[in-house]
């Protein structure tokens, strides 16, 4: 006779071959956590805390905006918003009809100084048509001159599109005549230019010269050029419109929005550049001349400088208790031209995700890579300069030339960007070891592993977790970082489990306080189930990794973790109307009953009279405040019209103003993997088999158990138990929770039978160890 434990259980479902499993894992695992301090417990019933009224199909997604947690839901032309806590309903005002038509049913966000940044990750972005010219005013010339010496000539030219051409001349006299030097001096010549030049027989109407000191300004109705002409080798006399060869050229004053373009020396390889002049003394376009000011850099005005603003991420503001939905801000062009400070990349390429990094905004923008905006500029994505590049300008990456991926997520991981394909083979990293520049940002493949089911990574603390697709099976990959040799590498979670999670992942959640990660799929057979992943690491050992199954008693349309809270949406067709529903991964004892209470959509509720109406049938009553035997389940009769369901209680249990925990059970259930007599080694000994005398399973905290016994040869066999309080038995709680172990007599073969321990007490039940004693034969 042999006496051996089936291990810890605690290891979750696999899917091989039962005799080549490590040790600790299940067949099957339904509604139960791999804990490595308590056992093997019942997951966390559900609290139902508000219902959200929207519509069918809405998706869901956590926001965190001045400090607080929302709920946000969405599809297309709808956004509606809740704070995540209670479900409580949040005004959402829309900026107009074009803000509200941005909405869709693929939304990514990211917060950056207390604005939610909402990208339609649908929406091609693209440019405004139609150049911007109202900051800048053209057809205005400037001569000037620097001084003037005896008997020379001087002269501004003004020639029209027409080909007309206005002269005006001066010469300065000998210098023999008292008075002639004041005739010499940049004032008194372009004082005499103007005369000359305004009596020219070309000179057109509706031209204006006007001079201040030694400088005159030219205005007309039409586009003109201006030259200037000096006997002193051109060193005297300066003109120009919209062009300069040196900005030393540019006189010190000018009207307010006068726009000029340097021309660069393209054998120097320069680029040209446009100044504007901004006036001291005024912001009114064409006035302040000749007051004070300085030249600035600017744009041109005849190219496309802004954007298409309903393509682009739009911002969500929290002020005054509601939510405001708008166009961005994003900036413009404002300096330079489609050569030198050209149109971000992702022009015309729809925003896939949006992170923040090293103070940037970052943008995954498909094919054209990821762009990120200016240090602290978050709505700025253009160069701060056209003749110099600063390293907190806009930087641009594209994947390397030899792939041909789309970028569509990015994560934060290790102080890194993690920027991955979706679907695709990429997974790319940008460093963060430094500060990003122009310069030296770079973006380099790290792995090349198949994505494909359109949700988020998540990152676990030291990797990040990804989803594939397997025929209808979908998979989990792990990528992570190897600081030993400096590599990175990816791992099959599901290696194990490979037809386990059905349908596309739709939706992964992690929370690393927990250890616990969960995903839903688009299998709609299914859509009432979660899978989790429970993972555990001791330095670089991963010692724990367990997959379950939850179910719920909806479909379940998202799902968040906040601190030890996970919220969970679901969808009640028969109402038309979701539910927030809390599940605490702490596990708390319910303050009156003192023990969890195993209900989901479980709500304390006062008996009127003597009834309590619920939105469901087949619920399930714990008796609570004012109740006879509280712990103990109460035992109604229900009536169902209309979608409602009317319970009434006897008195004797819940007495009119009493309280009880309504909700719906859930089914929880373990298969441990059966033993098999194995060498020193570990291995299965060929032909050598056992026949089980009696299992032993040890328990805590148990309402009750029903433990049922599969075999080849026979139809199932339940062996059930349920603890009642007992005056003289101090192993049993006031409510019937027993701690102890109970002996399953079994008298088949190992390899011919299984078994399950199951429960849907609304009282919990922990496992910790399945032990079994047993005969080993070889036939």
């Amino acid at each position: 006779m042999q006496s051996k434990s089936l291990g810890a259980l605690l290891q979750g479902v696999s899917q091989q071959p039962a005799h080549i499993r490590p040790e600790g894992k299940l067949t099957y695992q339904l509604n139960t956590q791999s804990d490595v301090v308590r056992g093997l417990t019942p997951r966390p019933g559900l609290r139902e805390l508000s219902e959200l009224t929207g519509p069918a199909g809405l998706q869901f997604m956590r926001a965190e905006v001045a400090g607080e947690a929302f709920l946000l839901g969405h599809r297309a032309g709808v956004l509606k918003a809740w704070r995540l806590q209670t479900g409580a309903v949040v005004p959402v005002n829309f900026q107009d009809a074009a803000a509200t038509a941005y909405v869709g049913e693929q939304l990514a966000s990211n917060g950056y100084d207390g604005v939610l940044y909402v990208a339609n990750r649908n929406v091609i972005t693209a440019t405004n048509p139609i150049p911007d010219t109202s900051s800048v005013i053209t057809n205005q010339g400037t001569a000037y001159c620097l001084g003037g010496l005896f008997i020379r000539k001087y002269s501004v030219t003004i020639t029209y599109a027409d080909g007309a051409v206005a002269v005006g001349t001066y010469t300065t006299p000998l210098g023999t005549v008292d008075g002639d030097a004041s005739k010499t001096t940049s004032t008194w010549i372009m004082q005499e230019i103007r005369t000359s030049l305004m009596a020219h027989g070309a000179f057109k109407a509706g031209t204006a010269v006007v001079r201040h000191e030694g400088l005159l300004k030219i205005t007309a109705t039409g586009a003109f050029t201006l030259s200037s002409f000096d006997d002193e080798d051109g060193t005297t006399m300066r003109s120009y419109t919209d062009r300069v060869e040196n900005v030393a050229d540019l006189a010190e004053t000018a009207s307010h929005g006068t726009l000029v373009r340097v021309t660069g020396n393209d054998a120097g390889g320069e680029d040209d550049y446009f100044l504007r002049f901004n006036s001291d003394s005024t912001d009114t376009l064409g006035a302040g001349w000749p007051s004070a000011g300085v030249w600035e850099e600017w744009y041109d005005p005849t190219e496309v400088t802004d954007f298409d603003l309903s393509t682009m991420p739009h911002v969500l503001r929290y002020t005054d208790g509601e939510f405001h939905f708008e166009r961005g801000t994003w900036e413009g062009r404002r300096v330079g031209n489609e050569e030198t400070v050209p149109m971000p990349p992702f022009i015309g390429h729809p925003i896939r995700d949006i992170a923040s990094f090293q103070s940037r905004l970052v943008f995954a923008a498909a094919a054209a890579g990821i762009v990120c905006s200016r240090t602290k500029f978050p709505v700025d994505f253009f160069k701060k300069s056209a003749t110099a590049t600063l390293a907190t300008d806009v930087i641009g990456m594209l994947p390397p030339s030899d792939t041909t991926v789309e970028l569509d997520w990015i994560v934060m991981f290790d102080r890194d960007l993690v920027v991955m394909s979706d679907p695709g083979k990429g997974q790319f990293i940008v460093s963060g070891a430094a500060i990003l520049t122009p310069s030296t940002a770079s973006m380099v493949q790290t792995t090349a592993f198949e994505m494909d089911g359109g949700s988020r990574p998540v990152e676990t603390g030291k990797t990040i977790v990804f989803p594939f697709q397997a025929g209808k099976y979908s998979g989990l990959n792990e990528f992570y970082t190897n600081d030993e040799v400096s590599t990175n590498g990816v791992e099959t979670l599901t290696e194990t489990a490979d037809r386990y999670i059905i349908g596309a992942v739709n939706r992964i959640e992690c929370s690393t306080n927990f250890n616990l990660l969960l995903c839903t799929t688009t299998h709609a057979p299914t859509s009432n189930k979660v899978w989790g992943y429970k993972y555990l690491w001791r330095g670089t050992d991963k010692v724990q990794s367990a997959f379950c199954e939850y179910d719920f008693p909806d479909p379940v349309a998202a799902f968040f973790f906040d601190g030890s809270i996970v919220y969970i949406i679901m969808w009640h067709a028969l109402h038309n109307n979701y539910t927030l529903n809390a599940m605490d991964l702490d596990t708390p004892d319910d303050d009156v009953t003192m023990y969890p209470i195993c209900l989901d959509r479980a709500k304390t509720m006062t008996v009127v009279e003597d009834t309590v109406v619920l939105p469901f049938p087949n619920a399930s009553f714990v008796q609570s405040t004012g109740c006879v035997s509280i712990g103990a389940q109460a035992d109604p009769t229900a009536t169902t019209v209309g979608g409602f369901t009317t319970y009434t209680f006897n008195s004797g249990d819940a007495p009119p103003g009493s309280s009880v925990v309504a909700g719906i059970k859930f089914r929880r259930s373990i298969m441990p993997t059966m033993p098999f007599i194995r060498d020193r080694d570990g291995a299965v000994v060929a032909r050598a088999h056992v026949v089980i005398g009696s299992f032993f399973i040890d328990y805590v905290d148990a309402g009750a158990l029903d433990v049922t016994m599969k075999s080849i040869y026979r139809e199932d066999t339940v062996f059930s138990v349920s603890f009642f309080e007992q005056a003289d038995d101090p192993t049993v709680s006031a409510v019937g929770l027993r701690t102890g172990t109970l002996e399953v007599p079994w008298g088949e073969r190992a390899d011919y039978s299984s078994i399950e321990i199951s429960s849907d007490d609304v009282r919990p039940a922990t496992i910790l160890e399945v032990k079994w004693a047993g005969q080993p034969f070889k036939p």
